[in-house]
């Protein structure tokens, strides 16, 4: 056993010392930090939010519709909205604050 350390510190010589690994670190760019006033300045109009309105209404009329592989990316985008979302219940708070709006 004592031959094989002493080999194995032999061979650790021989073969120098080891080069550390240099850390790397992924740059990100800085948030964007513009904050949009209205529609127009987004380029939608009022028109693009009548249209979306009414699609989200008739398929909220047909459920089994929703479901529908065809429509995963709307539920993903409506997903999103409602996470992005900072007015109405999810909002967040505490429950009470939803419960009694009005104390």
């Amino acid at each position: 056993m004592a031959k094989s350390k002493a080999k194995r510190k032999q061979q650790s010589f021989q073969d120098g010392p080891t080069a550390k690994k240099i850390k790397t670190s992924i740059v990100t760019p800085p948030p964007d930090t513009t904050e949009y006033k209205s529609i127009g300045s987004l380029g939608l109009e009022e028109a693009d939010l009548e249209i979306t309105i009414d699609t989200l209404n008739t398929l909220a009329e047909h459920s089994s519709v929703i479901k529908s592989k065809a429509c995963r990316d709307l539920r993903t985008s409506v997903y999103e909205f409602r996470q992005a979302c900072t007015t109405g219940l999810n909002a967040g708070g505490t429950s009470s604050s939803r419960v009694f709006p009005t104390m």
